[in-house]
């Protein structure tokens, strides 16, 4: 896989997906679930995670469900203060990936990427994937870091 932000490629097997990056943004949170994701129509997205903050870290207030699918559902009592996204992640390099994969539920983490601006991502069969959610992100994840808790 290659990815070129500045044209918004990512070439997947022969296969060129176009997508249009935003700044670059830092994510930062408790992480509630992450997971291995598959798409056929994404390939190239390659984990999702759950990032939390305030009361949605909380699994006493909020219950959340896995992803399945690109999707989640979380329950509370109350509304509750904080917040919840949903981050499906196009890691930049073998490296970053790597990085990804040392992380786990529990665990608070910084995430540095850019997100998909419109939500919705092509392939070069026409085929497209989009977000439904307001919440979930299209990641390019460049840069992740454990935050060590004390």
């Amino acid at each position: 896989m290659s990815i070129d932000i500045e044209n918004g490629e990512i070439e997947y097997k022969d296969v060129i997906y176009t997508a249009e990056w935003g700044d670059q943004k830092i994510h930062v949170g408790d992480i509630r679930y992450i997971g291995r994701a598959y798409d056929k129509y994404a390939p190239y997205i390659t984990n999702d995670a759950i990032v939390t903050t305030g009361e949605f870290s909380d699994p006493s207030i909020v219950e959340v469900t896995p992803i399945r699918n690109g999707n989640m559902s979380w329950r509370a009592q109350k509304k509750p203060k904080g917040s919840l996204i949903v981050l499906h992640f196009i890691p930049a390099n073998l490296l970053v990936f790597k990085d990804l994969s040392r992380i786990k539920e529990g665990q608070e983490a910084e995430f540095t990427g850019r997100e998909e601006i419109d939500g919705k991502i092509e392939s070069s069969h026409g085929r497209y994937v989009a977000l439904g959610h307001s919440n979930h992100r299209f990641f390019l994840l460049e840069k992740v870091r454990q935050i060590d808790i004390e």
